[in-house]
């Protein structure tokens, strides 16, 4: 059983109100209230070391966490204190982005290992290796109320939990040369569910990145690397999560709802929040030990 303490910023006792004369207004609040993380973890593992260079590995764990911290957008009254305008209504609505404890979640999930050094092949040969790891993880969070609204975030995947990862590394380590390629895949993760009207999802990604150097003498050693192979491009995009009728904000009525990108393959992808380009990086360097 393990335990985590809320983050310091989150306890923080302010609001903060950002007020915008061409639509609604919004903030930020901290929640002293917040109770710490807890988890009861079950880890079940398996090691075989076939050789003295090689191994292969297995592992299933699950985890039953309560009072979890995410962050939530919630509707809020507040008093306008301005004595300089003379408004009808001081009782103004915004949306407030504060944290709260969630009331549950799980994680399950299998983890699978495979590394070897090729040392029993001959010549330069003997210098290969391999590193491949892949995990499948389901996650479901418990559903969270919307403020005191009476609707409720359905249940989906933890934030930043992919069903599938994997990472591949082929490597070349003799006479003084290091060589790694690595590639790296993440699948398809819920980014946050917080959000008004819709949860945040981050499309899954490939990432190819290289490293090498070469002891010149036992003082130098020349290293390059190259970043992003690839050019992998990172694309957020965005579901419907309980929205509610936009023509009558006073009302419950909930007019879309599609839930997990997981379990419905026919939910549509295609709304794009935002596109991250990071392009590719080319690094070289000396590295000196005296």
């Amino acid at each position: 059983k393990t335990m985590t303490r809320p983050r310091f910023d989150s306890l923080n006792p302010s609001a903060f109100i950002r007020e915008n004369q061409f639509g609604l207004a919004s903030g930020n609040a901290g929640n002293t209230a917040l109770k710490p993380l807890t988890s009861n973890n079950i880890d079940l593992s398996y090691e075989w070391y076939f050789s003295n260079s090689g191994l292969l590995s297995a592992a299933i764990f699950y985890k039953d966490m309560d009072n979890f911290e995410e962050t939530v957008v919630t509707p809020f009254h507040y008093r306008d204190v301005r004595e300089e305008v003379d408004l009808q209504s001081s009782d103004l609505l915004l949306d407030i982005n504060t944290s709260k404890n969630g009331s549950g979640a799980t994680t399950e999930g299998l983890e699978l290992g495979y590394t070897q050094n090729y040392d029993f092949l001959p010549g330069i040969w003997s210098g290969f290796g391999a590193t491949i790891n892949y995990t499948y993880q389901k996650s479901e969070s418990d559903p969270v109320e919307i403020g005191t609204s009476g609707r409720f975030l359905k249940p989906l995947p933890q934030p930043f939990t992919p069903r599938h990862s994997a990472n591949a590394t082929l490597f070349y380590e003799k006479d003084g040369i290091q060589l790694r390629l690595a590639h790296r895949y993440t699948g398809q993760q819920l980014v946050n569910r917080g959000l008004s009207g819709v949860s945040l999802w981050q499309d899954e990604s490939h990432r190819l990145d290289f490293s090498g150097s070469y002891a010149i003498n036992k003082n130098l050693t020349v290293t390059f690397n190259a970043l992003n192979i690839t050019d992998d491009t990172r694309r957020n995009f965005v579901t419907a999560a309980n929205a509610i009728n936009p023509n009558n904000v006073n009302s419950n009525e909930i007019v879309l709802d599609e839930g997990s990108v997981y379990d419905d393959s026919g939910i549509t992808q295609e709304r794009t929040a935002s596109l991250f380009k990071f392009g590719r990086q080319f690094r070289i360097g000396l590295r000196g030990t005296f």
